[in-house]
């Protein structure tokens, strides 16, 4: 993953940028193999300052991934329906949030980079959730978030993870 400084659209807008820049496909999966993250120069000394560089971060990694931007490549998910149906991130979704669910609600506002790629900010996780549209509050990362890596090819290991939720330093 490369990581930039660049002017982007002032402060307080944009915060970050993320994406894959190259990938594999395995099995009919497409991977990410290498990314790129751009942080708006306007905003990071505010980030710094306010603590939140670390989440926004985090935030811009999982894009880099596949969060957001592989979903549609690998079938879990078609921009413009607002219903993102990978079983793995459903059945956690149900678990948490709405055991009646049909689908996990995806943002349709805000512009190009966050319509279509992240958890609507009105759903049932919440808006704090880290992976809605816009940082609000403290983040937590919500079970229905981690599995919808395993939803994109990826292993992940609930018991083993250390958590933000718990107050964990993962700085």
């Amino acid at each position: 993953i490369t990581a930039s400084g660049e002017e982007i659209d002032g402060q307080s807008g944009i915060l970050g940028q993320a994406g894959p820049t190259v990938g594999n496909s395995s099995y009919g999966t497409l991977y990410a193999t290498g990314g790129t993250m751009r942080f708006d120069t306007a905003d990071l000394d505010y980030m710094e300052s306010q603590g939140t560089i670390y989440n926004v971060i985090l935030h811009e990694m999982a894009h880099v991934i596949g969060y957001g931007s592989l979903w549609d490549y690998n079938g879990l998910y078609t921009d413009g329906t607002g219903e993102y149906t990978g079983a793995n991130a459903l059945a956690e979704y149900q678990a948490e949030f709405d055991p009646n669910a049909t689908y996990i609600p995806i943002e349709l506002d805000g512009g190009e980079g966050t319509q279509d790629a992240h958890w609507d900010e009105d759903w049932a996780g919440g808006s704090t959730e880290l992976m809605t549209g816009w940082l609000n509050g403290t983040p937590f990362i919500s079970n229905t978030t981690l599995a919808q890596f395993e939803d994109l090819g990826y292993i992940v290991d609930f018991e083993s993870l250390v958590s933000v939720n718990d107050g964990a330093d993962l700085t």
